[in-house]
Parts: structure tokens; C-alpha cells; sequence
């Protein structure tokens, strides 16, 4: 469904989704756009705190199965969101993953605007890559971790408004917050649950 390798120059506005679905996210040339830098498989985005990129609602991010993924590098341990689809007007996600300070979490929003959460401590070390997954399936959300499973829960069914996916940030009340420090390759969304071989190979260097 969506593919942004960040092989293009994010500087004139837009980040190319290479799916052929033409899912591409948008940034404000000379302000919100993240520098073109050494990804983990070519270029990548390099998003400095105040940065990030918006792909357009589409249906198709509201799968009941799905899995997430993405490559990170963090130039600092602060809490911080490298991909996100925000929920209502509050501070929910439809599904997001973050790296607190203390620990690294992938979050869905159930019925009632109930969390369902995914943590487990610490959080991943400062200058280095690693790599990223949320699984869906049925009830059962997996976060996998550098290609392993780190944790997962039996829940309940995402729940989902027309709100807009966020790359580099988080976005409570129509405000963007939790920027990434740090840099941002390979995004990933499938409207399916992949398997753990198919997210090995994915966080496969």
C-alpha cells in the first residue's frame, strides 16, 4: 500500500511513495521538510525536531489487518514518533509507534477510544539503526523489534477517523508534537498482516 524510501530529495515538498500507489507525502519546502542524508538503504530522511511529512487520508490506511514498519536512527533519547495516524481530537492513535525515553511502544485505539498498547523497556540506543513493526491480525498486535518479536497482545479491533498519516511527529489536536530526532528510512504499510519471515527479511541490513 505505501513504500517511501526516501530516494528522492524530500527539499522541494514532496517524499515519493514508490508503491505505485501514489500515497506521497507533503512538507513545506525550507520550514517542515526533513535533508536528504545516508538512509539505512541508500538515502534516507534526516528530521531534526521540528520536521515532518503528511500523506493525504486514504480508506485504505484504515485496514483491520495491516503491519507497519520502518527503519529509525536516534541522534537523541527523547520521547519522540517517527510514523503515526492520529484519532479524534485528543492525543489517540489509530496506530502509531514511538520510542520513549524509557521504553519503545506500538499503540492502537479500540472501541470507546480505549488504548491498547504494545511497551517493552528500555528504549532502543542512540546511534545506531533499528528497525520498527506493528502487526495487526485478527486480535493479536505484535511490536517486533530489529526483526524479533518484542512483545504482543491479544486486543480488540482498530478503531479509525479521516485523519491524515504523520511522518516525523505525532499530531494531538490538529497540533504536531513528539518530533523525531534522528533519521527515518524505508516506511512501510501493508493492508495485511505479514509473517515474522516476511519482517525478518525486512529488517534484514
Amino acid at each position: 500500500v505505501l513504500y517511501i524510501p526516501f530516494e528522492d530529495d524530500p527539499s522541494g515538498g514532496t517524499i515519493v511513495d514508490r508503491s505505485g500507489n501514489r500515497h506521497d507525502a507533503t512538507c513545506t519546502p525550507g520550514s517542515t521538510c526533513p535533508a536528504r542524508t545516508q538512509g539505512k538503504r541508500g538515502f534516507g530522511g534526516q528530521f531534526d525536531g521540528s520536521q515532518f511529512a503528511v500523506i493525504p487520508y486514504q480508506p485504505v490506511f484504515d485496514a483491520s489487518t495491516l503491519t507497519l514498519a520502518t527503519w529509525v536512527f536516534l541522534d537523541q533519547p527523547v520521547d519522540h514518533v517517527p510514523v503515526a495516524k492520529p484519532l479524534g481530537a485528543g492525543d489517540r492513535d489509530a496506530w502509531l509507534l514511538v520510542a520513549f525515553v524509557n521504553r519503545t511502544c506500538a499503540e492502537t485505539t479500540v472501541a470507546a477510544l480505549g488504548y491498547e498498547n504494545i511497551c517493552v523497556m528500555p528504549q532502543l540506543s542512540t546511534g545506531t539503526w533499528h528497525h520498527l513493526a506493528l502487526r495487526v491480525e485478527a486480535t493479536t498486535k505484535t511490536l517486533f523489534i530489529d526483526g524479533a518479536v518484542a512483545d504482543a497482545i491479544t486486543g480488540t479491533p482498530n478503531v479509525y477517523d479521516t485523519h491524515d498519516v504523520y511522518i516525523g511527529c505525532d499530531s494531538n489536536g490538529g497540533l504536531p508534537v513528539l518530533f523525531w530526532i534522528g533519521r527515518i528510512d524505508e516506511v512501510l504499510f501493508y493492508d495485511r498482516p505479514l509473517s515474522n519471515e516476511e519482517i525478518a527479511m525486512l529488517a534484514t541490513p
